[in-house]
């Protein structure tokens, strides 16, 4: 298929270690992935896979963004319910509920009301109510529309995330990646280790040839299965 990325772990390996051989470091691995053309699950698998022979180095950065919930987008789109609301109304015009719900819907009716009351942008007259502010500002739909601008987190006061998060406009959401640096065993291509020390390994000296994997002293064996009693112990009393 066309476009379709046909990256291997071996294509992916062979990148990383020539990178790390060349440049000595790779400063972020997801910056490094979309360079590259790797998605990141075919970067992270040679990563770990690279870090447990010791080859590299991976020293974790996690980066914390904004992410609006379906009502904050919503709201970033069209404009706060109280917004909205005052919006379908013109200066000094008086409606009545029941309008006001066909012109913007049910939901949005019942939630702008009150706020555009609290905004002073309406005043009730009986049981009808009237625009009075000219020019509102909708101070939720600029903020909302900052964190789609730049979703960075730092990139905004802690104050004003925690106030839309309270009022589940927004999720804070983290994505880790890595730096790679070199590791002790680093090599230009990486040399199969072998698992086990055989006879003739020592017979003919190639031992000296070879990379061995570090055995796990701390692993456990496996559990021995149970015997069987003896015919008289499975009559005793």
């Amino acid at each position: 298929m066309e476009g379709e990325n046909t990256h291997t772990a071996e294509m992916v390996e062979k990148a990383v270690l020539g990178t790390l051989n060349s440049a000595g470091v790779i400063e972020n691995s997801e910056d490094y992935a979309k360079d590259q053309g790797f998605s990141k699950e075919q970067l992270e698998p040679v990563l770990k896979s690279l870090l447990v022979e010791n080859y590299l180095v991976l020293d974790v950065i996690e980066k914390k963004f904004i992410e609006l919930t379906d009502e904050g987008n919503g709201y970033a789109q069209n404009g706060s319910p109280e917004f909205q609301f005052v919006s379908k109304m013109q200066v000094g015009e008086q409606v009545d509920m029941a309008e006001m719900e066909n012109r913007v819907g049910k939901q949005i009716a019942k939630i702008g009301f009150g706020k555009a009351m609290k905004q002073k942008w309406i005043k009730k007259d009986g049981d009808k109510f009237e625009r009075i502010a000219e020019s509102p500002v909708d101070e939720d739909q600029t903020n909302l529309k900052k964190f789609i601008d730049n979703p960075a987190l730092e990139a905004h006061e802690k104050k004003i995330v925690d106030q839309y998060k309270k009022r589940k406009h927004l999720n804070v959401k983290s994505v880790k990646s890595y730096k790679v640096t070199k590791g002790d065993n680093f090599a230009p291509e990486r040399v199969k280790q072998e698992t086990e020390l055989t006879s003739e390994m020592l017979r003919t000296g190639a031992w000296k040839d070879h990379s061995f994997k570090k055995y796990n002293f701390e692993a456990e064996g496996a559990p021995g299965a149970g015997g069987h009693l003896h015919p008289l112990l499975q009559v005793r009393e």
